[in-house]
């Protein structure tokens, strides 16, 4: 005999869902652009899954052996979807408007976020706008979030406790690879066995995919660490893999007990080496993990670019077409971006559909470019129709 079943693999947000065995569980529709449909079904069995990294979760599952009409799949109603998620980079907070994270792909383009704080109390954050690797316009950010925190839309599956029905169990759908793409050229295979999945995606080895500065924050195993000069500090950081960090960038150790030093890198001495200055003495007995910092703009004129990442977020792969996501903000290092800010103030009297602007230092304008004429608004004082003294603008 056997059972067919339809299964989701859920993690934890309220209660424990070992306890929604015998129970159902409910998904509503969601708005803010999120896809999130409808469904209802039973659980017939609840499994725990641990990945091995500190965190768990669940494998529900529910009857899938038969469809009764269009909107029943087995024994759910509807369809169940997931429920977005992504990883916070880099610490933030209280009151920061910007969240900095892995990727907003299946978000709304605003919308509502279920955060964490670092006290382990919740919260309900909003967003105006995003980008592919950040969210703008956070407000109601009352706390600390910490680096590597889950931010979720702020929707979930709920279900009630099989053991109190009035305790509601609330869990977020996660998705899952649905297959692997084992080398040809594998052998000694056994079942059991450990495997290490090298990328989520397509891994290209090619110019094309390989000639860009990437903005990313990975962390990297410290092989070797060696003291070049005493004087200032100033230490060669060796790795095991070719790394993302380039010369100028800014990184920081992480130690075996969480706590984090910052540094710079000073230059990049192979695909595997670089040294660093301006992070103190190391010991060089301890066993150190060095995570790249995310570059912001940078700019004497535009100051709100600061918040903005720059360079290249990631490359996407189709066959022989290549997606190339980008904020489109250029990092040169420790130099701002000192553009113009293409206006010119004048004044005269016109006529005509076609006059010069004499300009007394660099306009900035290109042939070709588009440009909008703003008039100068002037105080100007009347007597209205009481006979009483006003105030109002009109054009210079």
């Amino acid at each position: 005999q056997y059972k067919i079943t339809n299964d989701l693999v859920i993690e934890s947000i309220e209660g424990d869902p070992a306890n929604l065995e015998n129970a159902t569980l409910y998904q509503n529709e969601y708005g803010f652009g999120v896809n999130s449909n409808k469904a209802y079904a039973p659980i017939t069995d609840v499994e725990k899954i641990s990945v091995g990294y500190g965190q768990t979760f669940y494998k529900i599952s529910f009857d899938g052996g038969y469809n009764r009409d269009i909107n029943v799949d087995g024994s759910a109603y509807g369809e169940f979807t997931v429920e977005p998620s992504t990883r916070l980079i880099g610490q933030v907070s209280s009151g920061s408007t910007v969240l900095d994270v892995d990727s907003t792909v299946g978000f709304g383009t605003t919308g509502e976020l279920y955060v964490t704080y670092s006290d382990t109390t919740t919260g309900v954050v909003s967003y105006t706008s995003k980008s592919l690797t950040q969210f703008f316009g956070v407000s109601n950010l009352t706390n600390t979030i910490l680096d590597a925190s889950t931010v979720g839309v702020n929707t979930f599956a709920y279900g009630r406790s099989s053991l109190d029905q009035n305790e509601i169990i609330k869990v977020r759908i996660n998705s899952v690879l649905k297959s692997i793409n084992i080398p040809s050229n594998t052998t000694d295979l056994l079942k059991g066995g450990k495997i290490n999945v090298t990328t989520l995606g397509v891994s290209k080895n090619n110019k094309k995919s390989n000639n860009w500065f990437y903005n990313v924050a990975p962390i990297y195993k410290v092989n070797k660490l060696e003291l070049l000069d005493s004087s200032d500090n100033t230490y060669k950081v060796t790795l095991n893999v070719t790394s993302y960090i380039r010369s100028g960038d800014s990184v920081k150790f992480i130690l075996s007990n969480g706590s984090e030093i910052q540094t710079s890198v000073v230059s990049v001495t192979s695909e595997k080496s670089f040294t660093v200055r301006g992070q103190g003495k190391l010991d060089l007995n301890l066993t150190y993990k060095v995570k790249r910092i995310l570059s912001k703009g940078s700019s004497n004129i535009f100051s709100n670019i600061k918040l903005i990442s720059t360079d290249v977020d990631n490359v996407y792969n189709k066959g022989e077409d290549y997606l190339v996501a980008s904020p489109s903000i250029p990092n040169y290092n420790s130099q701002p971006l000192n553009t113009s800010k293409r206006e010119v103030v004048f004044s005269g009297s016109f006529s005509g559909d076609e006059f010069e602007i004499i300009s007394g230092g660099e306009h900035g304008f290109y042939t070709g470019d588009s440009v909008y004429y703003s008039a100068e608004l002037v105080e100007e004082n009347y007597i209205d129709d009481n006979g009483s003294s006003a105030t109002r603008f009109v054009r210079g």
